[in-house]
């Protein structure tokens, strides 16, 4: 008895700090988990995606930012919310096809998709409030590094992000290009392009309502949406949380909603590539992972 004593007087100490270890390094998505997602029948689940990821690595592709204590007022729609006829369908691809975004970025082993969200808002809003018909392009990269509020791949937030791109514009992609992606590393803030100050006031939207004229008024929301481990094996269907831990939060773009066998849903832009979820996008329904409880948008010049 005592010899077992000092075995495990030796041991806790490993066995206490080989936990978080352990975790990190299983992988994200189980044969488990997948096969107990379909045999619900609600969404697709598979690992073609994910594969041997683990939970470290999938952990790096979402923010652990909280968010500042400062957030942007609600926009009042008043008595428009009232008479507004909301259809039952929308997606604001086919409403503004020269301006909705339908490309996919992939954002790396950096966790920008909140700067990714942001900056396709507002390209889209700008193309549709112009009317030009001809969508620009601009650079999540010149946010990640010259962002003053926090710039980091894993905790900067979709607060800080709105809050810059108001006091110091944003430029073309194509003159500041991502790269973040490749090393998961931030570089030094140039600034060498020409900036557009597209952003001059930004609101909250709190509930689906809201967030539904929203779009239809102005196009596009950005939200910051909470990931769990089964969003990583998502590849079809109207996803909403089953199985996993919480790992940190996502910035996607909100451009539409629909109806399936009565339940209401998002249509949302991820930045994972196009070979994850239905070619980068993903349905998710109303009120699951904060999708709806915090998105933001501004008026765009």
């Amino acid at each position: 008895m005592k010899m077992v004593g000092v075995w495990l007087l030796a041991v806790l100490p490993t066995l206490l700090w080989a936990g978080p270890a352990v975790k990190e390094s299983r992988p994200v998505v189980t044969q488990e988990m997948v096969d107990y997602i379909n045999s619900q029948g609600k969404w697709v689940a598979s690992k073609a995606w994910a594969g041997d990821m683990t939970v470290g690595e999938a952990r790096s592709l979402v923010s652990s930012g909280k968010g500042s204590e400062e957030s942007f007022p609600e926009e009042r729609f008043g008595a428009l919310l009232e008479h507004l006829t909301v259809p039952a369908s929308f997606d604001a691809r086919v409403g503004w096809p020269d301006c909705v975004g339908h490309t996919i970025r992939n954002q790396g082993s950096c966790g920008s998709g909140w700067a990714i969200a942001a900056t396709d808002v507002v390209a889209d809003r700008h193309c549709i409030y112009n009317g030009l018909g001809d969508r620009v392009s601009l650079s999540p990269q010149y946010i990640i590094s010259c962002n003053t509020y926090g710039n980091s791949c894993s905790v900067a937030t979709d607060t800080y992000t709105w809050k810059f791109m108001y006091a110091s514009g944003n430029v073309l992609d194509s003159c500041y290009p991502y790269t973040s992606g490749n090393t998961g590393a931030i570089s030094a803030c140039t600034k060498n392009c020409q900036v557009y100050d597209y952003v001059y006031a930004t609101y909250a939207y709190t509930t689906p309502a809201a967030i539904q004229a929203a779009i239809l008024d102005k196009g596009p929301v950005h939200s910051n949406m909470y990931v769990y481990e089964d969003f990583y094996s998502y590849s079809g269907g109207v996803y909403y949380y089953q199985y996993g831990d919480y790992l940190g939060s996502q910035g996607v773009k909100i451009v539409g909603w629909g109806s399936q066998n009565g339940v209401s849903y998002w249509i949302a832009a991820n930045s994972w590539g196009t070979d994850w979820g239905q070619f980068g996008f993903f349905n998710i329904e109303f009120g699951q992972c904060n999708i709806d409880s915090a998105a933001i948008a501004a008026n765009i010049i």
